[in-house]
């Protein structure tokens, strides 16, 4: 029983360490400059997909993406 209760607190320990950068980067893309740069928020108050619509209008990233995505197959 103790040793599944320490398996258990390692595997949530490996996890959060793991999830936590991926979730903090899919949250910051929902943030406004505002929210990322000034105030210290853990979840975004007004979700906004401006950031995407910015980066695939003014950036050229599907040229980058389809050029990654080539190469990965090949």
């Amino acid at each position: 029983m103790r040793h599944t209760l320490a398996r258990a607190a390692a595997m949530a320990a490996i996890l959060g360490i793991v999830l936590l950068p991926i979730y903090w980067m899919i949250v910051t893309s929902l943030k406004s400059n505002k929210e990322i740069t000034q105030e210290t928020t853990f979840y975004p108050h007004t979700p906004s997909f401006a950031n995407y619509l910015r980066l695939f209008s003014e950036k050229e990233f599907s040229s980058y993406l389809t050029n990654s995505i080539v190469l990965t197959f090949v």
